[in-house]
């Protein structure tokens, strides 16, 4: 483990070290999935390259991972594998893991992401998948505005390997959009997208604030309890008990408690892979302050949603400690993954104290 760490300081500098060890949990879980899902490689060269991944994935220490969770779209989608699945936060690159996402055989397939608000950008990286790698090429990664003109930012010709990760880095840009587009025609799939960068105002930058939790549920079917539903383990798998669900009942709800008021950006949902998925649609998202009676809608869950989908829900930055969503009807509501983006608000409720 010192030999590793003393790789990283000679990589990065130790500028970088704040950086890796922010990110360094959620890498160690990439790397896992790439151990996991190259086992034709050398354990050696696996070393190796882990070290290398995570060392350069952090090479400037205010630069972050941006784009996880954020609104994702494509060109087209082949079966269930939706432009989400590329942003997700999960590098598996195994196709069988159902983690990438993937567009039908089409002239010039494309990958969008919505960044929401304006960034400063210096690299992104692509997972490739871990068969019929060869179709990435001719990469073009292009940006846009508000304005959604987008223009190319770099191009990669050569054919990509299976497997392979593409780390793409260039002069900063301040964008709203990014897109991987392939110029030719071809089928698209991407196991992650990462885009690293900033937030052009610092004082609205937020982060994801649900994980651990506290969180209950209007009942309990088997063991799937509630709190499996931000316990950071987005696979989506019903059957691996790593989703929460309840009974099927009249009105279901599952809530957590925030226990700080947030300010609320953006709500993802991450549906399950069985026919539980169609009971979501419709439902609704609540937020409210723990002395309020009422709660105040944030968004609707689409009436189209499917298994494995992963809903991005906006609220407009509502505040609130309290997250419910609430299904009409009997129905079981069954949540793989709910992950919460705001930043800390101080209102009127709360008292900051302050050493004399």
């Amino acid at each position: 483990t010192q030999s590793t760490w003393g790789l990283c300081v000679l990589w990065n500098g130790a500028d970088a070290m704040l950086s890796f060890l922010v990110n360094l949990k959620r890498d160690l879980s990439n790397i896992l999935n790439l151990l996991f899902d190259q086992k034709n490689m050398k354990m050696s060269s696996i070393i190796i390259l882990s070290v290398v991944i995570l060392c350069s994935l952090h090479l400037r220490a205010d630069d972050r991972i941006i784009s996880v969770d954020k609104k994702a779209s494509q060109s087209s989608t082949y079966h269930d594998y939706s432009a989400q699945l590329a942003v997700n936060g999960n590098a598996a690159q195994l196709f069988s893991r159902a983690s990438c996402s993937h567009t039908k055989l089409e002239k010039g397939p494309w990958l969008e992401v919505d960044l929401l608000h304006d960034y400063r950008i210096t690299q992104v990286t692509i997972y490739n998948r871990a068969h019929y790698g060869n179709r990435l090429e001719k990469v073009r990664i292009e940006v846009a505005d508000m304005d959604h003109k987008f223009r190319e930012a770099y191009r990669y010709d050569k054919k990509a390997s299976n497997g392979q990760v593409l780390y793409m880095g260039f002069e900063e840009f301040h964008v709203r959009y990014v897109r991987v587009r392939l110029a030719k025609k071809t089928r698209l799939a991407i196991c992650e997208f990462t885009i690293y960068g900033e937030r052009e105002k610092a004082v609205d930058d937020y982060t994801e604030v649900a994980m651990s939790s506290e969180a209950s549920q209007s009942s309990n079917y088997a063991h799937r309890l509630a709190h499996l539903a931000v316990d950071g383990d987005y696979r989506q798998i019903s059957s691996q008990y790593v989703c929460s669900q309840t009974n099927i009942q009249k009105n279901p709800w599952w809530r957590t408690d925030l226990v700080h008021y947030y300010s609320v950006d953006r709500i993802a949902i991450y549906s399950d892979n069985t026919h539980y998925a169609h009971h979501l649609r419709g439902g609704v998202i609540y937020m409210k302050t723990k002395k309020e009676k009422k709660w105040h809608e944030c968004g609707r869950i689409p009436r189209n949603n499917r298994a494995r989908q992963i809903n991005i829900i906006p609220c407009k930055w509502k505040i609130g400690q309290l997250v419910q969503i609430k299904l009409s009807g009997r129905k079981s509501l069954c949540l793989c993954e709910v992950r919460v983006y705001a930043r800390r608000e101080f209102t009127k409720h709360e008292v900051l104290y302050s050493e004399p």
